[in-house]
C-alpha cells in the first residue's frame, strides 16, 4: 500500500509494505543504549531454590527476570 504525505510544499510517498525496523536490542549491558545515567538494564534468570531456569545450567528453557526503564533503556 502507498501512502501519500504532504510536507510543507514537498509530496512524499511511502510503501507501507515495506517498514523499516528500528527497533535496538535491549541487553544486560554497559553498551546497551542508556539515558538519564540510570544503570544498565538487568537480566537474570528465574531462581527456585537450587533450580536455576537456564539452558546453560541444565533447565529446558531460559526464564528470564528483566528490570529496565522504557525511557532509558
Amino acid at each position: 500500500m502507498i501512502a501519500t504525505i504532504q510536507y510543507n510544499s514537498k509530496k512524499l510517498q511511502i510503501d507501507l509494505s515495506k517498514p523499516l525496523d528500528i527497533s535496538i536490542p535491549l541487553r544486560a549491558s554497559t553498551n546497551n543504549v542508556n539515558a538519564w545515567y540510570l544503570d544498565q538494564p538487568k537480566i537474570e534468570p528465574v531462581k527456585d531454590g537450587e533450580w536455576v531456569a537456564s539452558v546453560a545450567d541444565g533447565a529446558d528453557v531460559n526464564f528470564n527476570n528483566i528490570w529496565f526503564n522504557p525511557h532509558a533503556h
